[in-house]
């Protein structure tokens, strides 16, 4: 996969650095920002950022424009040391900000997780303790741990191979080589989560039921067969008191004087709830005639005072106003047939006597009202006594009823309180009972899952032996990466010891490290880590891209030159690692590049116009005065 770096670019200062295919060169003098150029390089590609140096401070953003594959991308990346330190991309139609490293509730996304996906890389997760990884947490295989085998760094390069001194690193080392080489795959960590899910689910389920075994054990309870015969017998036994109960009330219920009186109390009840009727019927009566009494004496009234009208003011010459007092002019009605008092002309149709005849007939009817109020009253006066009458006949017999149905009840009250007590506790018998026998299906259904989850634990752990077993495939691109790096140790000259020690050079298959005349890294000198070290990236991307592995088509490093001395064995050997990246160029610059820090850049590499760029005390990497 093509991941090349074209520019970067410090915010914040004048500071942009081109960068083409194949091979480029930082040059320049010690403490100058050569490493801390190749620092910026891991942080564009998705490491974290601690600050680097002071002068770092002007710096807000780093820009990177890259080649991923077939796309152009550009990212611009907050310099932060927090892990949600925002990342703009745009890459074609593609668009966002996303935080760096963690995500955060509203971008789930990382730069490390897109950084992974554009390059066709597994997202995925290991376990922490891989000797025991159904136990174990999971941690992700980040970014960083990807492009772990494209850069050497000024510090690993003459100790370890890519960190493999420091455990958690080199586990994720050794997990991202089987990646790249075939032999770890995205299924195995896939089967290693599903076994220490299984395993956690079966603990779980086994503890739960052992607790109720332990609980059960020595009661009588712990038998299943009994405590379903108790429970059966329990309910029929609840069946046959509801029976009997209910047989005592029909017994009740056929005692001759018992059945007599409660007929007579509903008779009674009956009797009674006519009389009201009765009596409110009355009762409404009464009232109504009062309201006509009423109305027919205002209109008695009325007539009296228009006869006495008719008998004062007819024909009455006022002289002085009835009303306010003040006199009367002479002329005032004159010539006319009309009222004195109102001027309006005198009706000739009603007479005092037609009045007075009126008067007679309403009183008449006041009368016979009144007399038919009294009527009803005494009518529902006599009901009420009739009501009083019948409701004491009616205690007498509610009394009767009582004492018989009292008296009945006596003779048995003892079985009725003993079958109650009985059917109470056998209630709540029942209740425990069936709630024991719950907690038994609940411990079958517990047992029931412990058995299909051993038997797909049993099935996962057998996936999982299959595929961690290397496959033909994977053994053979070890093969011939372990050629390569022979190749590339010889053409590199590396010093062999007197006493010829075996192997000359090889890969280590249980951490995939280089062995070099029968000695690991760790037991070779400063000098001669460098130079096992480029050899054993070189043979590494020069397999990746011979045998198309997802290999980043990236190498960086920093310190090439670190620990060799300057005999001309040393010198020849340092020239030797030029003409083997050189090589490379020359062979795969438009699937590889590679960016090399150094401060002693051989003529012939400046002559191949290699160098990117030259830093000096003059011109530090991040310039000394900040941008007009």
């Amino acid at each position: 996969m093509i991941l090349r770096v074209s520019k970067v670019s410090l915010f914040g200062t004048t500071r942009s650095v081109a960068l083409t295919p194949g091979l480029n060169v930082i040059d320049g003098v010690t403490t100058t920002g050569k490493t801390s150029f190749m620092r910026l390089l891991r942080v564009v590609l998705g490491s974290n950022y601690d600050g680097i140096v002071p002068e770092f401070q002007r710096v807000t953003h780093v820009g990177a424009e890259m080649r991923i594959g077939a796309q152009d991308v550009s990212i611009v990346r907050r310099l932060a040391q927090s892990e949600t330190a925002t990342v703009e991309i745009a890459a074609g139609d593609f668009a966002a900000s996303v935080p760096a490293m963690r995500p955060d509730a509203k971008r789930p996304l990382t730069y490390g997780q897109w950084l992974t996906e554009a390059l066709g890389l597994p997202v995925l997760r290991v376990p922490t303790a891989p000797s025991k990884p159904a136990e174990s947490a999971t941690q992700p295989v980040s970014i960083a741990d990807y492009i772990r085998y494209c850069r050497l760094t000024q510090k690993e390069i003459v100790a370890d191979v890519l960190g493999s001194s420091t455990w958690f690193k080199d586990y994720k080392r050794r997990v991202v080589f089987g990646i790249y080489f075939g032999s770890y795959d995205e299924q195995i960590a896939v089967l290693q989560e599903q076994l220490r899910t299984t395993e956690s689910a079966l603990r779980n389920l086994k503890r739960g039921t052992d607790a109720f075994d332990t609980f059960l054990d020595g009661t009588i309870l712990a038998n299943r067969a009994v405590l379903n015969a108790r429970l059966q017998a329990a309910q029929q036994r609840l069946v046959e008191l509801a029976a009997e109960r209910s047989a005592a009330r029909a017994e009740q219920d056929k005692i001759p004087e018992a059945q007599r009186l409660r007929d007579q109390v509903a008779q009674f009840d009956q009797l009674l709830s006519d009389l009201s009727e009765q009596h409110t019927r009355e009762l409404t009566s009464a009232t109504e005639m009062g309201e006509l009494a009423g109305q027919l004496r205002a209109q008695s009234a009325r007539l009296t005072k228009a006869v006495v009208s008719s008998a004062h003011f007819v024909d009455f010459e006022f002289r002085v106003c009835p009303r306010c007092g003040q006199g009367v002019h002479p002329d005032r009605g004159a010539g006319g047939d009309c009222c004195m008092l109102c001027l309006q002309p005198a009706s000739a149709q009603v007479t005092r006597e037609d009045l007075l005849v009126e008067q007679i007939r309403v009183e008449a009817q006041i009368d016979e009202t009144d007399e038919l109020r009294a009527f009803h009253e005494d009518a529902g006066a006599s009901i009420v006594s009739e009501m009083q009458r019948h409701r004491a006949g009616r205690a007498i017999a509610a009394a009767q009823l009582d004492e018989a149905t009292r008296t009945f009840l006596s003779d048995r009250a003892e079985a009725l309180t003993r079958m109650a007590a009985e059917q109470a506790d056998l209630t709540s018998t029942v209740a425990r009972y069936v709630e024991y026998l719950t907690l038994f299906e609940k411990a079958d259904k517990a047992r029931g899952r412990i058995d299909v989850l051993e038997a797909e634990l049993g099935d996962i752990e057998q996936q999982l032996a299959i595929a961690e077993q290397r496959d033909q495939q994977s053994e053979r691109r070890i093969d011939l990466f372990e050629e390569e790096f022979k190749a590339v140790v010889e053409r590199l000259r590396l010093p062999q010891f007197a006493e010829a020690a075996e192997p000359r050079a090889a890969i280590n298959r249980a951490d995939y490290t280089p062995i070099v005349n029968g000695r690991r890294i760790e037991g070779h000198s400063g000098g001669m880590c460098v130079l096992i070290n480029v050899a054993y990236m070189v043979a590494l991307h020069r397999t990746a891209l011979d045998q198309g592995l997802p290999v980043p088509g990236l190498l960086m490093i920093d310190g090439i030159n670190q620990n060799l001395g300057k005999n001309e064995y040393d010198t020849t050997r340092y020239e030797l690692i030029w003409q083997e990246l050189i090589r490379l160029h020359d062979e795969y610059a438009e699937q590889l590049q590679i960016i090399v820090a150094t401060n002693d850049t051989p003529g012939f590499v400046r002559e191949r116009n290699f160098v990117r760029l030259t830093l000096s005390e003059d011109d530090r990497l991040v310039p000394a005065s900040p941008p007009r």
